[in-house]
Protein backbone atom coordinates (compact mmCIF):
# COMPACT_ATOMS: atom_id res chain seq x y z
CA UNK A 1 0.00 0.00 0.00
CA UNK A 2 2.73 2.45 0.91
CA UNK A 3 4.45 2.91 -2.51
CA UNK A 4 1.16 3.40 -4.34
CA UNK A 5 -0.15 5.60 -1.57
CA UNK A 6 2.93 7.82 -1.74
CA UNK A 7 2.55 8.12 -5.50
CA UNK A 8 -1.11 9.10 -5.08
CA UNK A 9 -0.29 11.73 -2.47
CA UNK A 10 2.51 13.07 -4.63
CA UNK A 11 0.16 13.42 -7.58
CA UNK A 12 -2.40 15.27 -5.43
CA UNK A 13 0.24 17.90 -4.70
CA UNK A 14 2.22 18.00 -7.93
CA UNK A 15 -0.49 17.79 -10.58
CA UNK A 16 -2.57 20.83 -9.48
CA UNK A 17 0.53 22.98 -9.05
CA UNK A 18 1.84 21.86 -12.45
CA UNK A 19 -1.50 22.83 -13.97
CA UNK A 20 -1.26 26.25 -12.29
CA UNK A 21 2.21 26.78 -13.75
CA UNK A 22 1.12 25.78 -17.25
CA UNK A 23 -2.02 27.91 -16.95
CA UNK A 24 0.03 30.93 -15.85
CA UNK A 25 2.43 30.56 -18.76
CA UNK A 26 -0.49 30.57 -21.18
CA UNK A 27 -2.00 33.83 -19.95
CA UNK A 28 -1.83 37.04 -21.95
CA UNK A 29 -0.56 39.09 -19.04
CA UNK A 30 1.20 42.42 -18.57
CA UNK A 31 2.45 43.28 -15.11
CA UNK A 32 1.56 46.62 -13.56
CA UNK A 33 1.90 48.37 -10.21
CA UNK A 34 3.71 46.30 -7.54
CA UNK A 35 4.06 43.20 -9.71
CA UNK A 36 5.80 45.25 -12.40
CA UNK A 37 8.23 46.55 -9.79
CA UNK A 38 8.89 43.02 -8.53
CA UNK A 39 9.47 41.76 -12.05
CA UNK A 40 11.83 44.68 -12.66
CA UNK A 41 13.90 43.70 -9.62
CA UNK A 42 13.84 40.01 -10.53
CA UNK A 43 15.34 41.00 -13.89
CA UNK A 44 18.12 42.82 -12.01
CA UNK A 45 19.33 39.64 -10.30
CA UNK A 46 22.80 38.75 -11.60
CA UNK A 47 23.42 42.19 -13.10
CA UNK A 48 25.53 45.08 -11.87
CA UNK A 49 22.40 46.33 -10.10
CA UNK A 50 21.45 43.15 -8.23
CA UNK A 51 19.16 44.24 -5.39
CA UNK A 52 20.48 44.22 -1.84
CA UNK A 53 17.06 44.89 -0.30
CA UNK A 54 13.58 43.46 -0.70
CA UNK A 55 10.30 44.74 -2.17
CA UNK A 56 9.31 48.29 -1.38
CA UNK A 57 6.80 49.12 1.35
CA UNK A 58 4.12 51.81 1.39
CA UNK A 59 5.97 53.33 4.36
CA UNK A 60 8.96 54.49 2.25
CA UNK A 61 11.34 51.68 3.17
CA UNK A 62 12.06 48.25 1.74
CA UNK A 63 11.47 44.86 3.23
CA UNK A 64 14.80 43.52 4.55
CA UNK A 65 16.27 41.38 1.77
CA UNK A 66 16.19 40.21 -1.86
CA UNK A 67 15.60 36.46 -1.35
CA UNK A 68 12.21 36.67 -3.10
CA UNK A 69 13.82 38.17 -6.21
CA UNK A 70 16.66 35.64 -6.16
CA UNK A 71 14.28 32.68 -5.75
CA UNK A 72 12.08 33.76 -8.65
CA UNK A 73 14.94 34.70 -10.99
CA UNK A 74 15.89 31.22 -12.27
CA UNK A 75 12.38 29.91 -13.10
CA UNK A 76 11.44 33.35 -14.43
CA UNK A 77 14.25 33.23 -16.98
CA UNK A 78 13.65 29.56 -17.75
CA UNK A 79 9.98 30.27 -18.50
CA UNK A 80 10.72 33.11 -20.94
CA UNK A 81 11.37 36.20 -18.78
CA UNK A 82 8.04 37.96 -19.38
CA UNK A 83 4.82 38.67 -17.47
CA UNK A 84 3.40 35.12 -17.67
CA UNK A 85 6.84 33.77 -16.73
CA UNK A 86 6.66 35.70 -13.45
CA UNK A 87 3.25 34.16 -12.70
CA UNK A 88 4.57 30.70 -13.59
CA UNK A 89 7.65 31.17 -11.42
CA UNK A 90 5.47 32.22 -8.50
CA UNK A 91 3.22 29.18 -8.88
CA UNK A 92 6.29 26.94 -9.08
CA UNK A 93 7.86 28.38 -5.92
CA UNK A 94 4.57 28.08 -4.03
CA UNK A 95 4.28 24.51 -5.29
CA UNK A 96 7.76 23.64 -4.05
CA UNK A 97 6.97 24.99 -0.59
CA UNK A 98 3.74 22.99 -0.66
CA UNK A 99 5.72 19.86 -1.51
CA UNK A 100 8.06 20.67 1.39
CA UNK A 101 5.10 20.94 3.77
CA UNK A 102 3.80 17.56 2.56
CA UNK A 103 7.19 15.92 3.11
CA UNK A 104 7.33 17.25 6.67
CA UNK A 105 3.85 15.86 7.35
CA UNK A 106 4.89 12.52 5.89
CA UNK A 107 8.00 12.44 8.08
CA UNK A 108 5.96 12.97 11.23
CA UNK A 109 2.94 10.81 10.43
CA UNK A 110 3.78 8.56 7.53
CA UNK A 111 1.31 8.06 4.71
CA UNK A 112 -1.70 8.53 6.98
CA UNK A 113 -0.32 11.78 8.35
CA UNK A 114 0.45 13.08 4.86
CA UNK A 115 -3.07 12.21 3.69
CA UNK A 116 -4.64 13.96 6.67
CA UNK A 117 -2.41 16.97 6.23
CA UNK A 118 -3.20 17.23 2.53
CA UNK A 119 -6.88 17.72 3.32
CA UNK A 120 -5.96 20.83 5.28
CA UNK A 121 -3.35 21.98 2.74
CA UNK A 122 -5.69 21.60 -0.21
CA UNK A 123 -8.51 23.38 1.63
CA UNK A 124 -6.12 26.27 2.26
CA UNK A 125 -4.94 26.17 -1.36
CA UNK A 126 -8.50 26.28 -2.67
CA UNK A 127 -9.37 29.26 -0.44
CA UNK A 128 -6.24 31.16 -1.49
CA UNK A 129 -6.92 30.56 -5.18
CA UNK A 130 -4.82 31.31 -8.22
CA UNK A 131 -4.76 35.06 -7.55
CA UNK A 132 -2.49 34.30 -4.59
CA UNK A 133 -0.67 31.18 -5.73
CA UNK A 134 0.25 32.63 -9.14
CA UNK A 135 1.16 36.08 -7.85
CA UNK A 136 4.69 37.22 -7.05
CA UNK A 137 3.36 39.92 -4.70
CA UNK A 138 5.35 39.55 -1.49
CA UNK A 139 2.37 39.56 0.95
CA UNK A 140 1.04 36.57 -0.99
CA UNK A 141 4.37 34.79 -1.39
CA UNK A 142 4.93 34.44 2.38
CA UNK A 143 1.89 32.27 3.10
CA UNK A 144 3.21 28.85 2.03
CA UNK A 145 6.78 29.46 3.31
CA UNK A 146 5.36 30.54 6.69
CA UNK A 147 3.42 27.27 6.84
CA UNK A 148 6.64 25.36 6.15
CA UNK A 149 8.37 27.30 8.95
CA UNK A 150 5.63 26.32 11.41
CA UNK A 151 5.87 22.65 10.40
CA UNK A 152 9.68 22.72 10.65
CA UNK A 153 9.36 24.07 14.20
CA UNK A 154 6.97 21.25 15.01
CA UNK A 155 9.38 18.65 13.64
CA UNK A 156 12.22 20.12 15.70
CA UNK A 157 10.01 19.93 18.79
CA UNK A 158 9.52 16.24 17.97
CA UNK A 159 13.27 15.58 17.87
CA UNK A 160 14.37 16.52 14.33
CA UNK A 161 17.19 18.80 15.50
CA UNK A 162 18.95 18.51 12.14
CA UNK A 163 16.25 20.81 10.69
CA UNK A 164 17.59 23.86 12.55
CA UNK A 165 19.49 25.18 9.45
CA UNK A 166 16.28 24.74 7.44
CA UNK A 167 14.39 26.74 10.06
CA UNK A 168 16.97 29.52 9.85
CA UNK A 169 16.81 29.52 6.06
CA UNK A 170 13.00 29.61 5.82
CA UNK A 171 12.72 32.19 8.62
CA UNK A 172 15.22 34.40 6.78
CA UNK A 173 13.24 33.98 3.55
CA UNK A 174 9.89 35.05 5.00
CA UNK A 175 11.31 37.99 6.97
CA UNK A 176 13.27 39.33 4.01
CA UNK A 177 10.20 39.00 1.82
CA UNK A 178 7.78 40.69 4.22
CA UNK A 179 8.70 42.23 7.56
CA UNK A 180 5.25 41.45 8.94
CA UNK A 181 6.39 37.87 9.53
CA UNK A 182 9.26 38.96 11.80
CA UNK A 183 7.40 38.04 15.04
CA UNK A 184 6.63 34.56 13.70
CA UNK A 185 10.19 34.02 12.45
CA UNK A 186 11.78 35.32 15.67
CA UNK A 187 9.62 33.15 17.93
CA UNK A 188 10.20 30.09 15.72
CA UNK A 189 14.00 30.45 15.85
CA UNK A 190 14.08 31.18 19.59
CA UNK A 191 11.83 28.22 20.43
CA UNK A 192 13.68 25.87 18.05
CA UNK A 193 17.04 26.90 19.53
CA UNK A 194 15.76 26.45 23.09
CA UNK A 195 14.31 23.01 22.34
CA UNK A 196 17.53 21.86 20.71
CA UNK A 197 19.59 23.36 23.55
CA UNK A 198 17.64 21.39 26.16
CA UNK A 199 17.87 18.22 24.06
CA UNK A 200 21.63 18.73 23.62
CA UNK A 201 22.18 18.93 27.40
CA UNK A 202 20.49 15.54 27.65
CA UNK A 203 22.67 14.03 24.95
CA UNK A 204 19.84 13.72 22.40
CA UNK A 205 21.40 15.87 19.67
CA UNK A 206 24.09 14.52 17.38
CA UNK A 207 27.07 16.91 17.04
CA UNK A 208 25.29 19.99 18.42
CA UNK A 209 28.25 22.32 17.88
CA UNK A 210 28.46 21.45 14.20
CA UNK A 211 24.69 21.85 13.88
CA UNK A 212 24.86 25.30 15.43
CA UNK A 213 27.73 26.35 13.17
CA UNK A 214 25.87 25.20 10.05
CA UNK A 215 22.73 27.09 11.13
CA UNK A 216 24.76 30.24 11.79
CA UNK A 217 26.50 29.88 8.42
CA UNK A 218 23.13 29.60 6.65
CA UNK A 219 21.90 32.73 8.38
CA UNK A 220 25.03 34.72 7.60
CA UNK A 221 25.01 33.75 3.91
CA UNK A 222 21.33 34.62 3.49
CA UNK A 223 21.78 38.01 5.15
CA UNK A 224 24.92 39.11 3.28
CA UNK A 225 23.06 41.45 0.84
CA UNK A 226 21.16 43.38 3.57
CA UNK A 227 24.36 43.60 5.63
CA UNK A 228 26.22 45.08 2.64
CA UNK A 229 23.41 47.58 2.15
CA UNK A 230 23.63 48.52 5.82
CA UNK A 231 27.15 49.87 5.19
CA UNK A 232 25.60 52.75 3.24
CA UNK A 233 24.86 56.10 4.82
CA UNK A 234 22.67 56.07 7.94
CA UNK A 235 22.70 52.27 8.08
CA UNK A 236 21.02 51.77 4.71
CA UNK A 237 17.63 50.11 4.61
CA UNK A 238 18.14 48.23 7.89
CA UNK A 239 18.82 51.58 9.53
CA UNK A 240 15.60 52.96 8.05
CA UNK A 241 13.70 49.94 9.34
CA UNK A 242 15.11 50.37 12.81
CA UNK A 243 14.21 54.07 12.92
CA UNK A 244 10.70 53.35 11.69
CA UNK A 245 9.87 50.48 14.05
CA UNK A 246 11.52 52.05 17.09
CA UNK A 247 9.32 55.13 16.64
CA UNK A 248 5.88 55.46 18.17
CA UNK A 249 2.90 54.76 15.90
CA UNK A 250 -0.51 55.70 17.35
CA UNK A 251 -2.52 54.34 14.40
CA UNK A 252 -2.02 50.61 14.97
CA UNK A 253 -4.70 47.93 14.66
CA UNK A 254 -4.98 47.38 18.41
CA UNK A 255 -5.63 44.32 20.52
CA UNK A 256 -9.41 44.13 20.19
CA UNK A 257 -9.56 44.47 16.42
CA UNK A 258 -6.60 42.10 16.03
CA UNK A 259 -8.40 39.52 18.20
CA UNK A 260 -11.43 39.74 15.90
CA UNK A 261 -9.27 39.36 12.79
CA UNK A 262 -7.32 36.36 14.06
CA UNK A 263 -10.36 34.93 15.83
CA UNK A 264 -12.19 34.79 12.51
CA UNK A 265 -9.73 32.07 11.45
CA UNK A 266 -10.80 29.99 14.47
CA UNK A 267 -14.50 30.24 13.72
CA UNK A 268 -16.57 27.78 11.67
CA UNK A 269 -16.57 28.40 8.76
CA UNK A 270 -13.38 30.43 8.60
CA UNK A 271 -11.89 32.54 5.78
CA UNK A 272 -9.04 30.05 5.34
CA UNK A 273 -11.70 27.48 4.42
CA UNK A 274 -14.12 29.60 2.42
CA UNK A 275 -12.18 32.51 0.96
CA UNK A 276 -11.57 36.23 1.58
CA UNK A 277 -12.96 38.08 4.60
CA UNK A 278 -15.65 40.73 4.43
CA UNK A 279 -14.11 44.18 3.99
CA UNK A 280 -15.00 47.21 6.05
CA UNK A 281 -16.11 49.75 3.39
CA UNK A 282 -15.69 52.66 5.81
CA UNK A 283 -12.17 51.79 6.94
CA UNK A 284 -10.18 52.25 3.76
CA UNK A 285 -10.50 48.59 2.88
CA UNK A 286 -9.08 47.26 6.16
CA UNK A 287 -10.50 44.24 7.93
CA UNK A 288 -12.86 44.79 10.83
CA UNK A 289 -14.88 41.59 11.36
CA UNK A 290 -17.42 41.14 14.12
CA UNK A 291 -16.84 38.87 17.10
CA UNK A 292 -17.38 35.19 16.31
CA UNK A 293 -17.36 32.13 18.52
CA UNK A 294 -13.88 30.49 18.25
CA UNK A 295 -15.17 26.91 18.07
CA UNK A 296 -11.88 25.74 16.58
CA UNK A 297 -9.95 27.14 19.55
CA UNK A 298 -12.19 25.25 21.94
CA UNK A 299 -11.67 22.00 20.02
CA UNK A 300 -7.94 22.68 19.89
CA UNK A 301 -7.84 23.07 23.68
CA UNK A 302 -9.59 19.71 24.07
CA UNK A 303 -7.17 18.12 21.59
CA UNK A 304 -4.13 19.42 23.52
CA UNK A 305 -5.49 18.01 26.79
CA UNK A 306 -6.29 14.64 25.22
CA UNK A 307 -2.88 14.41 23.53
CA UNK A 308 -1.12 15.30 26.79
CA UNK A 309 -2.99 12.70 28.80
CA UNK A 310 -2.29 10.08 26.17
CA UNK A 311 1.37 11.14 26.05
CA UNK A 312 1.06 11.55 22.29
CA UNK A 313 4.09 13.80 21.96
CA UNK A 314 3.73 14.68 18.23
CA UNK A 315 0.04 15.61 18.59
CA UNK A 316 0.68 17.50 21.84
CA UNK A 317 3.60 19.42 20.32
CA UNK A 318 1.55 20.33 17.25
CA UNK A 319 -1.27 21.54 19.47
CA UNK A 320 1.10 23.79 21.41
CA UNK A 321 2.57 25.10 18.15
CA UNK A 322 -0.95 25.91 16.94
CA UNK A 323 -1.77 27.76 20.17
CA UNK A 324 1.54 29.64 20.00
CA UNK A 325 0.89 30.57 16.37
CA UNK A 326 -2.48 32.06 17.34
CA UNK A 327 -0.85 34.21 20.03
CA UNK A 328 1.97 35.35 17.72
CA UNK A 329 -0.52 36.20 14.96
CA UNK A 330 -2.62 38.20 17.42
CA UNK A 331 0.38 40.19 18.68
CA UNK A 332 1.71 40.80 15.16
CA UNK A 333 -1.69 41.90 13.84
CA UNK A 334 -2.25 44.23 16.78
CA UNK A 335 0.93 46.10 15.85
CA UNK A 336 0.09 46.60 12.17
CA UNK A 337 0.47 50.29 11.38
CA UNK A 338 -2.45 51.84 9.51
CA UNK A 339 -5.34 49.83 8.14
CA UNK A 340 -4.99 46.02 8.44
CA UNK A 341 -5.64 45.37 4.76
CA UNK A 342 -6.51 41.76 3.88
CA UNK A 343 -3.20 41.23 2.08
CA UNK A 344 -1.20 42.40 5.13
CA UNK A 345 -2.69 39.76 7.44
CA UNK A 346 -3.26 37.02 4.88
CA UNK A 347 -0.59 34.85 6.51
CA UNK A 348 -2.77 34.64 9.65
CA UNK A 349 -4.98 32.22 7.73
CA UNK A 350 -2.42 29.66 8.89
CA UNK A 351 -3.77 29.98 12.43
CA UNK A 352 -6.95 28.12 11.53
CA UNK A 353 -5.26 25.68 9.17
CA UNK A 354 -2.64 24.58 11.72
CA UNK A 355 -5.26 24.38 14.47
CA UNK A 356 -7.35 21.94 12.45
CA UNK A 357 -4.24 19.99 11.54
CA UNK A 358 -3.50 19.58 15.27
CA UNK A 359 -7.07 18.52 15.99
CA UNK A 360 -6.95 15.95 13.20
CA UNK A 361 -3.54 14.69 14.34
CA UNK A 362 -4.89 14.04 17.83
CA UNK A 363 -7.89 12.19 16.44
CA UNK A 364 -5.57 10.08 14.26
CA UNK A 365 -3.51 9.17 17.33
CA UNK A 366 -6.61 8.14 19.26
CA UNK A 367 -7.75 5.85 16.43
CA UNK A 368 -4.30 4.30 16.15
CA UNK A 369 -4.04 3.57 19.86
CA UNK A 370 -7.52 2.07 19.92
CA UNK A 371 -6.32 -0.75 17.71
CA UNK A 372 -8.48 0.19 14.76
CA UNK A 373 -8.69 -2.58 12.18
CA UNK A 374 -6.40 -2.23 9.14
CA UNK A 375 -9.43 -2.13 6.85
CA UNK A 376 -10.83 0.88 8.72
CA UNK A 377 -7.44 2.62 8.58
CA UNK A 378 -7.33 2.04 4.83
CA UNK A 379 -10.82 3.50 4.48
CA UNK A 380 -9.70 6.53 6.46
CA UNK A 381 -6.72 6.99 4.17
CA UNK A 382 -8.92 6.72 1.07
CA UNK A 383 -11.40 9.25 2.47
CA UNK A 384 -8.60 11.73 3.26
CA UNK A 385 -6.93 11.21 -0.10
CA UNK A 386 -10.18 11.63 -2.02
CA UNK A 387 -11.08 14.74 -0.01
CA UNK A 388 -7.69 16.26 -0.76
CA UNK A 389 -8.08 15.34 -4.42
CA UNK A 390 -11.51 16.97 -4.65
CA UNK A 391 -10.23 20.16 -2.98
CA UNK A 392 -7.16 20.23 -5.23
CA UNK A 393 -9.34 19.81 -8.31
CA UNK A 394 -11.65 22.60 -7.14
CA UNK A 395 -8.68 24.91 -6.56
CA UNK A 396 -7.33 24.18 -10.03
CA UNK A 397 -10.72 24.65 -11.70
CA UNK A 398 -11.31 27.96 -9.92
CA UNK A 399 -7.95 29.26 -11.09
CA UNK A 400 -8.46 28.26 -14.71
CA UNK A 401 -11.95 29.75 -14.66
CA UNK A 402 -10.72 33.15 -13.48
CA UNK A 403 -7.67 34.32 -15.49
CA UNK A 404 -5.36 36.63 -13.56
CA UNK A 405 -5.47 39.81 -15.64
CA UNK A 406 -5.96 43.14 -13.86
CA UNK A 407 -7.49 46.27 -15.40
CA UNK A 408 -4.16 48.06 -15.06
CA UNK A 409 -2.49 45.18 -16.86
CA UNK A 410 -4.95 45.57 -19.72
CA UNK A 411 -4.12 49.26 -19.95
CA UNK A 412 -0.40 48.48 -20.00
CA UNK A 413 -0.95 45.96 -22.76
CA UNK A 414 -3.03 48.47 -24.71
CA UNK A 415 -0.34 51.17 -24.85
CA UNK A 416 2.79 49.03 -24.58
CA UNK A 417 3.55 48.32 -28.24
CA UNK A 418 3.03 51.89 -29.45
CA UNK A 419 4.99 53.30 -26.51
CA UNK A 420 7.97 51.02 -27.12
CA UNK A 421 7.92 51.77 -30.86
CA UNK A 422 7.92 55.52 -30.19
CA UNK A 423 10.55 55.22 -27.46
CA UNK A 424 12.95 53.49 -29.85
CA UNK A 425 13.00 56.71 -31.89
CA UNK A 426 13.66 58.93 -28.88
CA UNK A 427 17.10 59.89 -27.57
CA UNK A 428 17.99 58.01 -24.40
CA UNK A 429 18.04 57.92 -21.45
CA UNK A 430 14.27 58.33 -21.16
CA UNK A 431 12.64 59.68 -18.02
CA UNK A 432 9.30 57.96 -17.36
CA UNK A 433 6.89 60.11 -15.36
CA UNK A 434 3.39 59.61 -14.04
CA UNK A 435 0.37 61.81 -13.63
CA UNK A 436 -0.44 62.29 -9.94
CA UNK A 437 -2.89 59.43 -9.38
CA UNK A 438 -2.64 55.86 -8.16
CA UNK A 439 -3.97 54.39 -11.43
CA UNK A 440 -1.52 56.43 -13.48
CA UNK A 441 1.32 55.24 -11.28
CA UNK A 442 0.24 51.60 -11.69
CA UNK A 443 0.40 51.85 -15.48
CA UNK A 444 3.65 53.84 -15.35
CA UNK A 445 5.49 50.98 -13.62
CA UNK A 446 4.22 48.64 -16.33
CA UNK A 447 5.52 50.99 -19.04
CA UNK A 448 8.92 51.24 -17.33
CA UNK A 449 9.06 47.44 -17.28
CA UNK A 450 8.11 47.27 -20.99
CA UNK A 451 10.92 49.66 -21.87
CA UNK A 452 13.34 47.52 -19.86
CA UNK A 453 12.17 44.45 -21.78
CA UNK A 454 12.93 46.36 -24.99
CA UNK A 455 16.49 47.04 -23.82
CA UNK A 456 15.97 50.79 -23.64
CA UNK A 457 17.66 52.98 -21.04
CA UNK A 458 14.74 54.37 -19.06
CA UNK A 459 13.97 55.16 -15.46
CA UNK A 460 12.09 57.13 -12.83
CA UNK A 461 13.38 60.12 -10.90
CA UNK A 462 15.63 59.72 -7.85
CA UNK A 463 12.67 59.88 -5.46
CA UNK A 464 11.55 56.44 -6.73
CA UNK A 465 14.91 54.72 -6.32
CA UNK A 466 13.66 52.80 -3.27
CA UNK A 467 10.99 51.25 -5.52
CA UNK A 468 12.81 50.63 -8.81
CA UNK A 469 16.46 50.35 -7.75
CA UNK A 470 19.46 52.46 -8.69
CA UNK A 471 19.69 50.84 -12.14
CA UNK A 472 16.34 52.32 -13.15
CA UNK A 473 16.88 55.92 -12.11
CA UNK A 474 17.14 58.79 -14.60
CA UNK A 475 17.42 62.32 -13.26
CA UNK A 476 15.99 65.37 -15.00
CA UNK A 477 19.56 66.48 -15.79
CA UNK A 478 20.40 63.12 -17.38
CA UNK A 479 17.19 62.72 -19.36
CA UNK A 480 17.28 63.39 -23.08
CA UNK A 481 13.62 62.43 -23.48
CA UNK A 482 10.58 62.40 -21.20
CA UNK A 483 7.34 60.46 -21.41
CA UNK A 484 4.32 60.88 -19.15
CA UNK A 485 1.61 58.31 -18.43
CA UNK A 486 -1.92 59.45 -17.56
CA UNK A 487 -5.05 57.45 -16.79
CA UNK A 488 -8.71 58.51 -16.84
CA UNK A 489 -9.35 61.97 -15.37
CA UNK A 490 -5.64 62.82 -15.33
CA UNK A 491 -5.67 62.78 -19.15
CA UNK A 492 -7.46 66.13 -19.20
CA UNK A 493 -4.49 68.01 -17.73
CA UNK A 494 -2.28 67.07 -20.72
CA UNK A 495 -4.70 66.91 -23.66
CA UNK A 496 -4.73 70.65 -24.32
CA UNK A 497 -1.12 71.36 -23.45
CA UNK A 498 1.01 71.93 -26.55
CA UNK A 499 4.09 70.62 -24.75
CA UNK A 500 2.68 67.07 -24.73
CA UNK A 501 2.34 64.88 -27.80
CA UNK A 502 0.35 61.63 -27.72
CA UNK A 503 2.47 58.62 -28.63
CA UNK A 504 0.12 55.86 -27.43
CA UNK A 505 -3.51 55.66 -26.33
CA UNK A 506 -5.89 52.91 -25.28
CA UNK A 507 -9.57 52.99 -24.36
CA UNK A 508 -11.42 49.98 -22.99
CA UNK A 509 -14.66 51.38 -24.38
CA UNK A 510 -15.70 51.57 -27.99
CA UNK A 511 -15.97 55.03 -29.58
CA UNK A 512 -19.74 54.84 -29.37
CA UNK A 513 -19.73 53.97 -25.66
CA UNK A 514 -17.10 56.59 -24.89
CA UNK A 515 -19.13 59.27 -26.68
CA UNK A 516 -22.23 58.23 -24.70
CA UNK A 517 -20.29 58.37 -21.42
CA UNK A 518 -18.96 61.85 -22.20
CA UNK A 519 -22.43 63.15 -23.18
CA UNK A 520 -23.97 61.72 -20.03
CA UNK A 521 -21.24 63.13 -17.81
CA UNK A 522 -21.81 66.58 -19.35
CA UNK A 523 -25.55 66.27 -18.69
CA UNK A 524 -25.20 65.43 -15.00
CA UNK A 525 -25.77 68.60 -12.89
CA UNK A 526 -22.59 70.10 -11.46
CA UNK A 527 -24.44 72.59 -9.26
CA UNK A 528 -27.07 72.03 -6.63
CA UNK A 529 -25.14 69.36 -4.75
CA UNK A 530 -26.12 65.74 -4.21
CA UNK A 531 -29.83 66.50 -4.26
CA UNK A 532 -29.60 67.79 -7.83
CA UNK A 533 -27.72 64.68 -8.95
CA UNK A 534 -30.28 62.43 -7.26
CA UNK A 535 -33.14 64.24 -9.00
CA UNK A 536 -31.41 63.84 -12.36
CA UNK A 537 -30.72 60.13 -11.84
CA UNK A 538 -34.31 59.62 -10.71
CA UNK A 539 -35.54 61.10 -14.01
CA UNK A 540 -33.03 59.12 -16.11
CA UNK A 541 -32.60 55.71 -14.42
CA UNK A 542 -31.66 53.83 -17.60
CA UNK A 543 -29.06 56.39 -18.63
CA UNK A 544 -27.58 56.36 -15.13
CA UNK A 545 -27.41 52.57 -15.00
CA UNK A 546 -25.64 52.38 -18.36
CA UNK A 547 -23.31 55.25 -17.47
CA UNK A 548 -22.22 53.76 -14.14
CA UNK A 549 -21.66 50.38 -15.81
CA UNK A 550 -19.39 51.96 -18.42
CA UNK A 551 -17.54 53.94 -15.75
CA UNK A 552 -16.66 50.72 -13.90
CA UNK A 553 -15.08 49.05 -16.92
CA UNK A 554 -14.17 52.01 -19.09
CA UNK A 555 -10.61 52.99 -18.20
CA UNK A 556 -8.35 54.95 -20.55
CA UNK A 557 -4.59 55.36 -20.67
CA UNK A 558 -2.53 57.81 -22.71
CA UNK A 559 1.25 58.09 -22.99
CA UNK A 560 2.67 61.48 -23.95
CA UNK A 561 6.07 62.68 -25.09
CA UNK A 562 7.19 65.95 -23.56
CA UNK A 563 8.48 68.08 -26.42
CA UNK A 564 10.89 70.39 -24.58
CA UNK A 565 13.25 68.41 -22.36
CA UNK A 566 15.14 70.53 -19.86
CA UNK A 567 18.89 70.09 -20.25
Amino acid sequence: MHPLALVLLGLIVVVPMAVLVVHALGLHYHASSDLALIELRVRDIGTAHSPLVGPYSRFNWNHPGPLLFATLALPYRAFGADGPALLGASALVNGLFLVGATLLLWRRGGVAGAALGLVVLMALTRALGGEVLQSAWNPYMIVMPSLVLVLVLWCIACGDAFLLPVAVGVASWVVQTHLGTAPLAAVAIVVATAVIGVAATRGRVLRPVRLALVAIAVGVVMWIPPIIDATHAHGGNLGALWRYWSASHPDVTGWSRAARIVGAQLAIPAPWMAGPEQLNPFGGGGLDPSWRVPWTLLLLGVAVVVARRRRDQPAWSLGLVALGLAVVAWVATAQVVGEPYPYVVLWTWLVGAVAWLAIGWTCMGVLRSAGTAPAIRRIGFVVCALSAMVLATAATADTIGAPLVSDAGQLVGGVQAATVAAARRLPSPILVESAPSFDSGSVTTGILLALDHAGLRAGRTRQYEWQVGAGHVVTRAQARSRVVVAVNKEIERYDHDAHYEVIAAYDQLSRRDRAFAERTRAAIPTTGGLAAVQRWTGRHPRLWKRFTGLEKRGDRAVVYRFRDVAR
